[in-house]
C-alpha cells in the first residue's frame, strides 16, 4: 500500500485544486483529505488555503492571496473605501465587500466567508496614489462625497504638494472620464510656457506689461480665484495657436477681473 502524499504547504498560501496535482494524480481527493486533516481550509469551490498557526489560533489567508489564487495569478488591484478614505479627501464610506478590478471576472463572490466585488475594468498594476484619486472621482457617489467637495479638496492638496500634478493628469487622462479629466485640469495650478514674441510679464499673465502692478497681480493669486487664472490660461493657449481674436476676448475679460480684484 503506497504512502499517502504529504505536501509541503506554505502557511498563508492559497491553492487551487489543480495546483495540488504536483503531489497527486487525484488532486480533488488529496484536497479533501488535507481539509479533513486540518492542513487546508476550503475558501470556495476548488479554492483552498493553508492556515497560519499562531499562539492565538489559526490565521486565515489575506484577501490579496485569496484573489491571487482565485484569479489564477492574473493582474488585479484592490480598491474601494479603505483606499479612498486613506486619501484624506473627505470620503468616509464603508463597504461590506472588498472591491477589486481584474482582467478575468465580474460579479459578487464569497471567498472564505468574505464578500468580494470584482469588476473587469481598465486599471494599472501597482497604482500610485494619484490613480486612487481618479478612481475616487469616478465613484464619488459610492464613496458618499460630492464632486464639488472633491474638487475643492483636490485643488487644496495639490497646492500643498500632496500629489504629483503631472501624474494625476496622466491618470485622469487614461483612466478617467472626460468629466473627471476636466475636473482634474481645473484643480491643477496654471502652468504657462514661453511663447516667442512675448515679454516675460506678458508670457506669465497674458496681459500687457503695465496692465496690473506685480504686487497686485500676486494678490489676486492669493485670493484663490482659480476661474480667473483658467481664463488667463485659455487666452494664452488661444494666442499660442494663433487665434488672436478669441485670445483677445479672453485676455480682456481676464484683465477686467484682475483689476477689479486687485483694486487698480
Amino acid at each position: 500500500m503506497s504512502q499517502a502524499a504529504q505536501p509541503d504547504l506554505d502557511p498563508g498560501r492559497a491553492y487551487r485544486t489543480q495546483e495540488l496535482r504536483r503531489w497527486s494524480a487525484n488532486p480533488a481527493r488529496l484536497a479533501k483529505r488535507l481539509v479533513c486533516e486540518g492542513k487546508l481550509r476550503q475558501a470556495a469551490y476548488g479554492l483552498f488555503y493553508a492556515p497560519i498557526k499562531s499562539r492565538f489560533g489559526e490565521v486565515p489567508a489575506r484577501d490579496e492571496e485569496l484573489l491571487r489564487a482565485f484569479l489564477a495569478d492574473s493582474p488585479f488591484v484592490i480598491t474601494g473605501p479603505p483606499r479612498w478614505n486613506a486619501l484624506g479627501l473627505g470620503s468616509t464610506a464603508m463597504f461590506a465587500a472588498t472591491m477589486a478590478y481584474n482582467t478575468r471576472r465580474t460579479g459578487e463572490f464569497v471567498l472564505d466567508g468574505r464578500p468580494f466585488l470584482l469588476r473587469r475594468v481598465l486599471f494599472t498594476e501597482n497604482p500610485p496614489p494619484e490613480w486612487f484619486v481618479v478612481d475616487l472621482l469616478q465613484h464619488h457617489e459610492m464613496a458618499g462625497v460630492s464632486l464639488a467637495d472633491l474638487e475643492e479638496r483636490i485643488a487644496a492638496t495639490l497646492r500643498e504638494g500632496r500629489w504629483d500634478a503631472e501624474r494625476l493628469h496622466k491618470m485622469a487622462d487614461k483612466y478617467g472620464s472626460k468629466a473627471t479629466l476636466a475636473l482634474v485640469e481645473r484643480c491643477i495650478p496654471m502652468r504657462c510656457e514661453p511663447v516667442s514674441g512675448l515679454s516675460a510679464p506678458q508670457r506669465s499673465t497674458g496681459l500687457p506689461r503695465d496692465s496690473v502692478p506685480a504686487d497686485k497681480l500676486a494678490a489676486t493669486s492669493v485670493t484663490g480665484d482659480d476661474r480667473l487664472l483658467r481664463r488667463v490660461r485659455s487666452g494664452y493657449d488661444l494666442l499660442a495657436r494663433g487665434e488672436a481674436d478669441d485670445a483677445r476676448q479672453h485676455v480682456e475679460a481676464a484683465g477686467s477681473r484682475v483689476r477689479s480684484v486687485a483694486g487698480v
